[in-house]
């Protein structure tokens, strides 16, 4: 069973679709902006759309280290190589928003958005 949701704003189209595997019908989310994913929702999770290129990863890490926010799964879906990807972490607590634009500038990252469920 698959599963699709659709949200548009002034300024981005999200589109996310999600599944359940397995005998304990674990839910997952299967694709992000049309990339595909494989993750499993928790708590706190944070979505990023960016420019696939070496050392996107690490920056996104690094800050979110610096202010002690720990990463405990990621997934990275693109299309292509060097073309646009999509990164969604797993991660113990919050990130407000003025980290979330830190992030967007210092990684040139144009899509960032946090999720607390």
């Amino acid at each position: 069973m698959l599963f699709r949701s659709k949200g548009v704003s002034s300024e981005h189209e999200v589109s996310i679709a999600g599944t359940l595997i397995g005998k304990k019908k674990t839910p997952h989310f299967v694709k992000m902006f049309e990339y595909d994913i494989d993750m499993i929702p928790t708590k706190y999770m944070a979505f990023f759309r960016y420019e696939d290129k070496p050392g996107m990863i690490g920056k996104v890490g690094t800050i979110l280290g610096r202010e002690n926010i720990n990463i405990a799964s990621m997934q990275v879906g693109r299309k292509k190589i060097r073309g646009q990807a999509v990164m969604g972490v797993n991660i113990d607590g919050s990130i407000p928003d003025t980290l979330l634009e830190e992030i967007k500038d210092q990684a040139g990252i144009d899509y960032a958005h946090a999720i607390e469920l």
